[in-house]
């Protein structure tokens, strides 16, 4: 059985806002708007997503 959280607790968990969450949810990323929200998905979510910012770049390994 999955434990089914509101929007504020989801977002509270990934950190982020909760129109993000809504985002998230028609997506299909961390349930469905039939179902609600998964509680076992958005901690999936939340380890398995790419972190924000710049890609590491190659300058650091070139040779002078």
């Amino acid at each position: 059985m999955t434990t089914i959280i509101t929007a504020v607790e989801a977002a509270d968990i990934l950190g982020v806002s909760r129109q993000r969450i809504s985002q998230l949810l028609k997506a299909g990323l961390i349930g469905t708007p039939e179902n609600g929200i998964e509680l076992d998905l958005v901690i999936r979510y939340k380890y398995e997503r790419n972190k924000p910012g710049r890609p590491v770049g190659t300058y650091k390994t070139r040779k002078k």
